[in-house]
């Protein structure tokens, strides 16, 4: 009832279209969510994530929920994710990534480490979205996430509209690990909201085998194609 209520009088509206949800309907109507395109990434190990990324860092496996595409609903709902400070959506989309990795019946990694944001831009964001999908992910899976494991310790503007060469010299050699915590012999699933040139996730591997840990998963809500 309370639900029903809240509902009628605070109706949200889709992230991608924009129309007023169905009660029934979370974040986004049912209608956009099927239209966005999924990978199949996590019933193939050797997908094209990990084939962009196995040469360049020891990598175990590396998955995405959805295609990234400019200019069409999945970049719409990136962008309702990233740049709007309400958590509980980027929460619920990592709640569908969970779902998703038990359904492939794949094994869990010890850990979750969500890419991490300078404090300055967090601040400027409200959160830190992927961290809200590793929460989410946690939710369906009891995994336990480590928020604070990797620092990003220098502030960069805005990515979105450099190349490669100048997203790798902007990643390059800005996280570093956190040696209040120990991650020696663990298997860590590295999580992040969107993966483009695969750049952010090399730096943050090197920081995460600095750590001596054991094995290292990427898994991302999108892949840009």
């Amino acid at each position: 009832m309370i639900q029903s209520l809240l509902h009628a009088f605070f109706p949200e509206v889709c992230l991608v279209c924009k129309r007023l949800l169905y009660e029934k309907e979370k974040h986004i109507c049912l209608h956009c969510l099927y239209a966005l395109p999924r990978t199949g990434f996590l019933h193939r190990k050797e997908n094209e994530l990990f084939m962009k990324l196995a040469n360049r860092f020891p990598l175990e496996s590396a998955q995405a929920l959805f295609f990234f595409n400019k200019n069409n609903n999945s970049q719409k709902l990136l962008h309702g994710i990233k740049y709007h400070p309400k958590p509980h959506h980027a929460k619920w989309f990592g709640s569908l990534m969970g779902q998703a990795w038990k359904e492939s019946e794949r094994t869990f990694p010890d850990v979750l480490v969500p890419v991490p944001l300078h404090e300055k831009r967090q601040r400027e964001r409200g959160y830190n979205q992927s961290e809200a999908l590793a929460n989410g992910f946690a939710d369906v899976t009891q995994a336990s996430v480590l928020p604070d494991a990797l620092y990003r310790n220098i502030y960069r503007s805005s990515q979105t509209s450099k190349g490669k060469n100048e997203r790798w010299i902007s990643a390059e050699s800005i996280y570093t690990q956190n040696k209040n915590i120990d991650l020696k012999g663990k298997s860590v699933l590295l999580i992040d909201d969107v993966i483009t040139t695969g750049s952010t996730i090399e730096a943050c591997s090197q920081a995460l085998f600095a750590m001596e840990i054991k094995e290292l998963h990427v898994y991302s809500l999108s892949m840009a194609v």
